[in-house]
């Protein structure tokens, strides 16, 4: 499981870009795999097991059959499970005419992204990613470009975090009835500020879908806590559904941050804002104290 470092969006913030919508790099067009250029670090070269979930919908065959082709090719894992993104598939599917944007906050080396992609012209959605590194963003693009070029026209990238686009690009414009999908910075504080900065463009967001909310870390410090930042944001009466997988026992702590699942927990929570209220912030606090770079 890759989890960000800490300090990089501080980092990041210092990218001359940053908090802005970019290109994609035309140059990866040449690569028959863009990590010959872009270098990302891969953990573990995982792939969700799509099998059980097929010959159900010939939406999601058809998605899923673009993005097997890929593994062909390129180099990059999945780190949700095929249940999940087929469960992010149903939702999408009960939001068809619900929702006019999809905005994924964490799109890593583009799993969920290509799932999203692939949904966005049969459901008619835009897609905004939204994400802390460049390089991820530009491979995700490029993964999309290639498997779903239908859907390129309806995708920007922005790079930053989830309080940035907030108050850069949502606060700024009349899109209401937004998904939100958030697979970004796991740190407990991390989470909290992206999601208390929803309340303020709550009248514009449909809900929220949040992953790893299974995902615990052998080192203390690195406080991988996602679920506890969202029943800290929403309360303890939070209404929500499930998705993903579960796991009988816990896994055993993997990869340098350390990471594992913990049994018996839903791997995301899809949560449905016309039936929660926020907790946090408080009403007397501005979107300025909320972001702040954990």
């Amino acid at each position: 499981m890759y989890t960000l470092k800490h300090g990089l969006i501080r980092e990041g913030r210092k990218h001359p870009e940053w908090g802005k919508f970019i290109s994609p790099d035309k140059e990866l067009e040449n690569y028959s795999d863009p990590n010959e250029k872009l270098n990302v670090y891969i953990p573990s070269g995982n792939k969700a097991d799509f099998t059980p979930f097929l010959k159900i919908n010939p939406v999601f065959d058809s998605v899923v059959a673009k993005i097997l082709e890929q593994r062909k090719i390129m180099t990059y894992e999945e780190q949700c499970s095929g249940k999940y993104y087929f469960n992010c598939f149903e939702i999408l599917q009960s939001l068809r005419g619900k929702i006019n944007r999809v905005a994924e906050v964490g799109t890593y080396l583009g799993g969920a992204s290509c799932i999203f992609a692939g949904c966005s012209t049969h459901f008619e959605f835009e897609l905004d990613l939204i994400e802390a590194k460049k390089e991820f963003l530009l491979f995700t693009y490029e993964r999309i470009r290639r498997a779903f070029p239908e859907a390129t026209a309806m995708i920007r990238l922005f790079l930053g975090d989830l309080p940035t686009y907030v108050k850069n690009v949502v606060m700024k414009e009349t899109q209401s009835n937004i998904l939100f999908h958030h697979d970004a910075g796991h740190n407990f504080n991390q989470v909290v500020n992206d999601l208390a900065s929803l309340y303020f463009i709550k009248d514009k967001t449909h809900g929220l879908i949040i992953q790893d909310t299974h995902l615990r870390s052998a080192k203390i410090q690195n406080y991988i806590f996602v679920d506890a930042a969202v029943f800290a944001v929403f309360g303890f009466d939070l209404a929500f559904i499930e998705i993903g997988a579960k796991f009988a026992n816990s896994t055993e702590p993997a990869y340098a941050g350390k990471s594992y699942f913990i049994n018996n927990q839903a791997e995301g929570f899809y949560i449905p804002f016309e039936h929660n209220t926020f907790k946090y912030p408080h009403h007397s606090m501005t979107l300025n104290e909320i972001d702040t770079v954990v």
